[in-house]
Parts: structure tokens; C-alpha cells; sequence
């Protein structure tokens, strides 16, 4: 969801909850628990009537997963409906238009970067091993594909298979002979329907892994009975790890491959 063509906050909430709603994640009723509010208060809200309040609004750009920027942008749509005097909501405007500013000059900087078809996508979420080699490419200067069949324990021909792929989307290139990592974006964001075939391809492989744990590997599942205002906590925690290991992942020279699968669900809703 592009939220940047959105100017008010209510016609993204609903946008964002007929979405959910078609995806099986998120309905009214179920915002309404989640924020600790009455089903029909979110009704309200909905209809104009009523509004969300400042924390109760952050909590929900958390939900939705949105980018930092992102988040900027929903947190001053939000005040600016809220202000009071024409001073305040020009002052939000004006920040509004900084973050639209930085905004541009990001997606400049992105010039040239491509994006997935979604035939693109249906393929290359159709099995781990698009995204697998895609990313052991990535280590040293590339692969040869050799080595790669090797590696990977595929056939000839299923190896060329991926690899063709890879390089015909721009996904990898090819250069002296090695197989390395491309410029192009795959992020698949919350609300794409590729994004539960994402998350089960890796999951897959972690069940998998779990034949034979390395002393330095780790894999946790923790059931437990808690609080919804515990739950959030534990929620933002996670959160939080997540960005801090992208960030080290970043910055980090590609020696190996390593997978961060985890999950934090409510099993009996």
C-alpha cells in the first residue's frame, strides 16, 4: 500500500483494514481488541464520528508495518487532522512537505533499481531456492555455477533453471564467468499476496534444519500465557531486534547464508 497518496488518515484505515480484512489478517472487530478499544468505537472512527488517539494511532502505523519514513509521514496526517489553530495544522504541512521532500530525493537515489513483475514474483516465491542462490552470490566476488549445483545439491538443469531466472529479471549477473548478486529490490511487503508463500518457504527450511542444529545455531519456540499490554511489549522487542539485525546484516560482508525465522502469534484466535 502506497501510503504516501494518502492526505487522511481515515481513508487509509479503511483502505488498510478492507485489505487485511481480504487477506484473512485483520478485521474491525479485531483492531478494536488490539488497540483495547470498543468494536464500535473503531465504527466511529470509521464513520467520521469519532477519532483515534495520538498513542493509539502509533500503535496501529506499528501494526500496519510501515517504513520509518512511513511512519513520519501517517504520524503528521494524523496530527495535522487533529489540530486545532491554522498555525498548527500549517506547521504539520510544512513538516508533511519536508518528509515528501525526503521522500523524492530517496527514490532518486533508487534510480535504476527495478522491481518484480508479479509473474516475476510468483516464481521467484515458488520455492527457497530462488532467493538461496540469489544471496550465496552474493558472497566473495560471486559463484561459479558449479559450484553453486554443488552446493545447493541440484541437478544441471535445475540449476540452470534458477540461474536463467535470476539473470533474465536482473535478480543476478553474470560477469567473468561468476554468478553475482544484482541491484534489484525484492522486498515483499505485509500486504502482497506472495508474502504467506515467503514466510513458508523459509519456515520450511527451518524445520528442516532442525535435523541437524549446530552448536552455534539457535532455535526457540516459547508458548506462553500472557497479557495483551505484554503481548505489544514483547511485540515491539522483536521489533526492535529485527531492524537492529537488518542494520548488521547491511553492513556486513557476505560470508555464508543465515536465516531469522520468528514467529510471535495468538494460536487460539
Amino acid at each position: 500500500m502506497d501510503v504516501f497518496k494518502y492526505t487522511d488518515y481515515r481513508n487509509l484505515l479503511r483502505d488498510w483494514l478492507a485489505n487485511e480484512k481480504k487477506m484473512g489478517r485483520m478485521n474491525a472487530s479485531r483492531l478494536a481488541e488490539k488497540l483495547r478499544l470498543h468494536p464500535s468505537f473503531i465504527s466511529q472512527v470509521l464513520k467520521d464520528n469519532k477519532d483515534l488517539s495520538a498513542e493509539q494511532w502509533i500503535e496501529l502505523c506499528a501494526t500496519m508495518n510501515v517504513s520509518e519514513i512511513e511512519h513520519d509521514y501517517l504520524h503528521f496526517i494524523f496530527l495535522r487532522s487533529r489540530a486545532g489553530t491554522t498555525w498548527a495544522r500549517n506547521y504539520y504541512q510544512k513538516k508533511i512537505d519536508e518528509i515528501l521532500k525526503r521522500r523524492l530525493q530517496l527514490k532518486e537515489r533508487m534510480t535504476g533499481y527495478r522491481q518484480l513483475s508479479d509473474e516475476d514474483r510468483a516464481v521467484f516465491y515458488s520455492n527457497w531456492l530462488y532467493s538461496g542462490v540469489r544471496l550465496y552470490s552474493s558472497i566473495g566476488n560471486g559463484q561459479p555455477v558449479e559450484q553453486i549445483s554443488e552446493v545447493f545439491g541440484l541437478t544441471k538443469s535445475r540449476t540452470h533453471e534458477v540461474i536463467d531466472f535470476l539473470l533474465r529479471t536482473g535478480l543476478c549477473v553474470e560477469d567473468d564467468n561468476l554468478i553475482r548478486i544484482g541491484d534489484l529490490h525484492t522486498h515483499v511487503p505485509a500486504g502482497s499476496p506472495f508474502v504467506t508463500r515467503h514466510h513458508t518457504n523459509w519456515r520450511l527450511k527451518a524445520i528442516q534444519a532442525l535435523d541437524r542444529v549446530d552448536e552455534d545455531e539457535l532455535h526457540f519456540t516459547a508458548p506462553m500465557a500472557i497479557s495483551e499490554k505484554d503481548f505489544l511489549i514483547v511485540r515491539e522487542k522483536i521489533v526492535k531486534l529485527i531492524q537492529e539485525s537488518v542494520e548488521t546484516a547491511k553492513n556486513s560482508e557476505a560470508e555464508n547464508l543465515a536465516v531469522v525465522c520468528i514467529d510471535l502469534f495468538r494460536p487460539l484466535r
